[in-house]
């Protein structure tokens, strides 16, 4: 899905609100798990 620059300012006001609000929960956007290919293919392989 593209995205749009409201949705990126968007975005960035989220992940502000939520590392003010819970700094010790790690933030990961979708994007940024895209773009580092962070993926743990064990949690995949259940069928």
């Amino acid at each position: 899905m593209p995205f749009t620059e409201a949705d990126e300012k968007a975005e960035v006001v989220i992940i502000a609100a939520f590392r003010k609000l819970a700094p010790e929960i790690p933030i990961i956007t979708e994007n940024a798990l895209a773009d580092a290919k962070l993926f743990a293919p064990q949690t995949y392989n259940v069928f």
